[in-house]
């Protein structure tokens, strides 16, 4: 008997790897978690898929989202960069933009990526339009990219000024510099963004070069691996802008990975929600490492077409998320001053938190979580045992003591400071942004997720908490749920009303073609395809810009559009006239989706199966909280907080206050 296909999925985080299988036959779902190793994680990747019973000749389709971008970008562990420019902006990535943070009298900028001793110029220079002023001198780029591998240049970024009106020099730069210089990595800003803002662009192509080499060497490593073991299906790696792209496209567009585990939950959290019956949630994913934030309004993710990741600016369409170092593996530490700081330091998955036993010596989140009662002894069904004793021991040397208070204040004081961060980041999302989240629920998931949940809830005077199934992995299991993404954007600015309804489509013919190609060249059928159309417009005389819906109905019907989307964002609309600085594509290419079953069917017995002393933060005392394995909240059951349900891959901890019900969904639903 041949084995059964299978659709697989693995989210490799900083200090566990999850993975989800998918009978295609039947629609089975198996679920997997296992330690991160840090520095073999292809390794890890086989031991969770061997955890979910999965061989991989029985894998057909293999989704995965990983960390080792974004974790290489913020430890500047990268290629050594060199930068080509025009004439005069060799130091664009040190002067930045004019913008600094708000309310900082004094603030030093990051360090550049390239120091400038890499950075170089040539002569050729085009204008704002697109016309040539003065001709690329090719002599120059060979010597000039000469000189910086000389330097010590691994990779080399190419950013012409205007090149995203023009980008012919960047090209004829490429072939020179690639004929000159076989196997060298080189990147073209205009192959990535087609978008104006000259110091963003230089750092997009910088930021790709700094990458790639580093991805492409993981990707290769992790594709062979697989082969070696009888993978014989396609593979495919999750993009921050919520979508797929097959491992080929991958290799060429690093930076698309940077959040891609992150995007993947908040995607599989909008299609829960619509399933569910709900359009505006805030998605939360607390891991090992660090929290995760995004909205999803009206059933959709948040989108936006630019973001600042450590420090640094791209060009690159990505679902809005917000991150904090706030896990699990969160360290703990009194400072010189007597105050308790969590993280943003982590323990990560070697050692990890005291209780794991791998040598950790510095308390965590995690202790406090068992040290106060909220955590199990055992976790992920029994495959690992939290040591509450050492947990315990930790916390009073390093924080009671030095506080001066008993263990079960200072664990609890852990937690609290943890949640406080957590609470303020969301606060900055909603009430920052002028959203009320009172109309909003929380979906939580995560291995820490479900444990904070109703407390930030509480916080931010929110009302429903949703958990859905498989909650630790769903970041793995929100990958099932994607489809090949390709966006193609190019700045054109122009006011609307001086176009008729033809010419103002007309830029998309473009965008189109390319982005239509992409997915054809990924496999994608045109039939299964669906085109998404944007612009970016703002008020004459405004910096920022709103991107909004484009139909055909012309400059009035824009214009009503824009208005609309300008007062729900500030309050306000503004007289006068409007432009329109950039046109986008989205271009979706749905994948087959296995037939999901609707629920997780509970099947256990109806009541609580234990029960544990927990120190209640509200009384600031311990007492007998009733202990609920998931499976046993049967249909018609309602817990009342407070209370906890454990599953194979998270804790939910419900409050006083609080009930928690299982809809047909499968979710666990709480409200107050």
């Amino acid at each position: 008997m041949s084995p059964r296909p299978l659709a697989a999925s693995v989210d490799v985080g900083g200090t566990f790897t999850d993975v989800v299988t998918l009978d295609l036959a039947d629609g089975t779902i198996v679920v997997g978690k296992q330690p991160t190793v840090a520095e073999a994680p292809a390794e890890g990747i086989v031991a969770a898929l061997e955890s979910a019973d999965a061989a991989p000749e029985q894998i057909e389709r293999f989704t995965h989202g990983t960390t080792i971008g974004i974790n290489t970008l913020l430890q500047r562990r990268g290629a050594k960069v060199g930068f080509l420019a025009t004439r005069g902006f060799r130091d664009m990535l040190v002067l930045r933009t004019s913008s600094w943070p708000a309310f900082r009298l004094t603030w030093d900028a990051p360090s550049p990526i390239v120091p400038r001793s890499l950075s170089a110029e040539v002569d050729g220079r085009v204008r704002a339009d697109g016309t040539v002023e003065t001709d690329l001198d090719l002599e120059q780029v060979v010597a000039r990219t000469r000189e910086l591998i000389g330097r010590g240049a691994e990779s080399i970024a190419v950013c012409f000024i205007n090149s995203y009106a023009y980008p012919e020099h960047e090209r004829r730069a490429g072939e020179a510099i690639r004929e000159a210089f076989p196997g060298l990595e080189v990147v073209l800003s205009h192959e990535l963004t087609r978008r104006y803002r000259e110091f963003q662009r230089a750092s997009t192509a910088v930021g790709e070069a700094y990458l790639r080499p580093t991805m492409a060497r993981y990707f290769d490593r992790l594709e062979e691996g697989m082969v070696a073991r009888g993978f014989d299906g396609r593979l495919l790696i999750t993009s921050s802008d919520g979508g797929v792209m097959g491992v080929e496209l991958a290799r060429e567009r690093a930076l698309r990975t940077l959040v891609s585990g992150c995007a993947a939950g908040v995607a599989g959290a909008a299609v829960v929600a619509r399933a569910g019956g709900w359009s505006d949630i805030i998605a939360i994913d607390m891991g090992g490492t660090s929290f995760d934030a995004a909205l999803v309004r009206g059933g959709l993710p948040t989108m936006t077409p630019s973001a600042e990741i450590a420090g640094e600016h791209y060009l690159m369409p990505m679902l809005d998320l917000a991150t904090i170092g706030a896990g699990g593996g969160s360290l703990a530490s009194v400072d010189d001053v007597g105050a308790l700081e969590v993280g943003p330091r982590s323990a990560g998955s070697t050692p990890g938190p005291v209780s794991y036993g791998r040598g950790g010596t510095e308390p965590t989140f995690t202790d406090a979580a068992v040290v106060t009662g909220l955590l199990p002894t055992t976790l992920i069904d029994g495959g690992m045992t939290l040591d509450a004793a050492a947990a315990r021991t930790a916390i009073a040397d390093r924080i009671a003591g030095p506080l001066g208070i008993d263990v079960d204040a200072a664990a609890a004081g852990i937690l609290r400071v943890v949640e406080a961060k957590m609470a303020r980041l969301l606060e900055e999302m909603t009430v920052g942004q002028g959203v009320d989240p009172r109309s909003f629920a929380i979906f939580a998931y995560g291995g820490g997720g479900p444990l904070v949940a109703a407390r930030l809830a509480e916080e931010l005077g929110i009302g429903t908490v949703v958990i859905p199934p498989h909650p630790g992995v769903f970041s793995a299991w929100g990958m099932q749920t994607l489809d090949v993404v390709q966006e193609r954007s190019r700045t054109l600015i122009r006011n609307p009303e001086d176009f008729a309804p033809e010419d103002l489509v007309a830029p998309f013919g473009e965008l189109v073609d390319e982005a239509v190609a992409t997915l054809r060249a990924e496999g994608v059928d045109e039939s299964h395809s669906t085109l998404l159309r944007f612009v970016e417009m703002r008020y004459e005389g405004q910096e920022h810009t709103i991107l909004i819906p484009f139909d055909d109905g012309g400059s009035t019907a824009l214009r009503a559009a824009f208005d609309a989307a300008h007062q729900s964002a500030f309050g306000f609309t503004v007289d006068g006239g409007t432009e329109i600085l950039t046109y986008l594509v989205r271009a979706i290419g749905e994948l087959p989706k296995p037939p999901f079953t609707a629920a997780q069917h509970a099947t256990g017995t109806g009541r609580a199966r234990t029960s544990r002393e927990v120190r209640d933060r509200s009384a600031g005392t311990r007492s007998t909280w009733p202990v609920w394995s998931r499976i046993d909240i049967l249909e018609g059951i309602r817990v009342e907080g407070p209370a906890i349900v454990e599953e194979p891959t998270t804790t939910t901890v419900l409050p006083p206050g609080w009930t928690a019900v299982i809809d047909d969904k499968g979710n666990l639903v709480m409200s107050r």
